[in-house]
């Protein structure tokens, strides 16, 4: 009986397979071979997009990465990561920033598409280190309504400086705020709901929000539990639940270094970036994380992270232009 090359199967039959694979093995099968490859143009990984359990990407050194999951962890090569930072993670794609060209991308790590998007005036400041920069995304970086914001805050600073821009726009608008009393501490996270950017600082526990709709900011502050005295007034309903992610990664030193594939003689720190999960918002809050001990003369690894749902964009020629 001859036997026929798996190279050869027909094209139809390999996209109906690859539209039944979960994100890996979609991964894997992209790897075959060009046929295999090309087959698998529409499909989506469906099977994977539709959880909403948050995978880990660890980043940094080189292009080498490693992704954190439910079901163990996974070594690939990105090259669009290495001497990236991400600013903001939402429905599977990261807004990346490039110091070294002061350039701004969305890309999906797992199908490497990739958007451009004109340069961001605010990134170019002289003054300015990676630790200032937040930003957050509306919609898909594909929608047409998406609104992309970009903000330096400095800790112990009372002014916040944003940049905005609109998908198929090619000029950034300027907008500050300045807190009337002393604005303490960084931003934890940021994130859109309801036509409005929500800047959370933990440590003065404040909420800014940035209603881009009318141009305003609105300060709130955190008050926890029920109090009855607040009942007058404009409130937010917040819930934050610690360490929501547990389950796959924990912030110990050494689960840390176990789960990652870290040499636990090395010492490290970790800068992560939160995420934007799904339609109700729930989410991380950015993080470093860095060990205590400091051995004279060993040098530190810095590795960057970032949380991530698992999902698969392929997109046209037309949707790589902001």
């Amino acid at each position: 009986m001859e036997e026929r090359p798996w190279a050869d199967l027909q094209f139809d039959l390999l996209s109906i397979i690859s539209n039944q694979l979960g994100l890996i093995d979609l991964l894997s099968f992209r790897a075959v071979c060009n046929h295999w490859r090309s087959a698998s143009s529409q499909a989506s990984a469906e099977i994977e997009s539709s959880k909403a359990q948050l995978w880990f990407l660890l980043y940094g050194e080189t292009a080498q990465c490693c992704f954190l999951t439910y079901a163990g962890r996974y070594r690939i090569e990105i090259p669009e990561m290495f001497e990236s930072t991400c600013l903001a993670s939402f429905v599977g794609w990261l807004l990346l920033y490039r110091k070294n060209s002061n350039s701004l991308f969305f890309f999906c790590p797992f199908s490497r598409a990739k958007i451009e998007i004109p340069p961001c005036p605010l990134i170019l400041e002289q003054s300015q280190s990676e630790s200032d920069l937040y930003a957050a995304f509306s919609y898909y970086p594909t929608d047409p309504d998406c609104t992309l914001v970009v903000v330096i805050k400095r800790k112990n600073d009372a002014k916040m400086k944003l940049c905005m821009l609109h998908r198929g726009e090619y000029e950034w608008t300027f907008h500050e705020h300045i807190a009337s009393d002393q604005f303490v501490g960084q931003i934890s996270s940021v994130a859109f709901q309801e036509r409005a950017f929500h800047f959370w600082d933990e440590y003065s526990e404040r909420v800014v929000v940035f209603q881009y709709d009318t141009m305003t900011w609105v300060n709130y502050f955190v008050i926890h539990g029920e109090q009855q005295e607040i009942a007058a007034s404009i409130t937010l309903d917040y819930r934050v639940k610690a360490e929501a992610n547990e389950e796959i990664f924990s912030s110990k030193r050494v689960e840390m270094k176990q789960l990652l594939g870290i040499d636990h003689h090395d010492l490290c720190s970790i800068s992560i970036c939160g995420a934007t999960s799904d339609a109700k918002h729930h989410g991380t809050s950015h993080e470093f994380l860095e060990e205590e001990e400091d051995i004279a003369n060993k040098p530190r690894r810095e590795f960057k992270g970032v949380w991530l749902q698992p999902r698969f964009y392929q997109i046209s020629e037309d949707q790589q232009r902001w």
